[in-house]
């Protein structure tokens, strides 16, 4: 029974006596609201360091456009006669390891190529 009455003055008492010396000098207010805004601002860095993005593919005419999001990165020109599924899938094999750290999906805009699309999208999750 000794040790349970220890614990209680060597942890529980003092931090009674803090509470009430911090709401004394009324700086608990302040501890708690700077504490939250800590807390929230921790949260939202760690969010938006492992945010991802959708790599769009949009073909117009003879000519794809890669943009993240609404951010064009590049566009190449389709020759003719050249077929672009195995010029997207070089490139994309090429550009894999920083591809893989900011796009979680990949998309096909006025074009359907769903082996490409399946293909490209299972490269990016490996």
């Amino acid at each position: 029974m000794e040790s349970h009455v220890g614990y209680f003055f060597i942890i529980v008492a003092p931090t009674i006596q803090l509470l009430l010396y911090l709401i004394g000098k009324g700086l608990l207010w302040m501890i708690l609201l700077g504490g939250s805004g800590l807390f929230v601002l921790v949260r939202y860095i760690e969010h938006t360091n492992s945010r991802k993005e959708t790599l769009n593919i949009i073909q117009n005419g003879k000519t794809l456009y890669f943009s993240l999001s609404d951010d064009l990165l590049f566009s190449i020109k389709i020759r003719e006669g050249e077929e672009y599924t195995e010029r997207v899938k070089e490139i994309i094999q090429k550009e894999i390891v920083s591809i893989r750290d900011i796009v979680y999906r990949i998309d096909f805009v006025n074009f359907k190529n769903d082996l490409l699309h399946q293909e490209l999208n299972d490269l990016i999750k490996e």
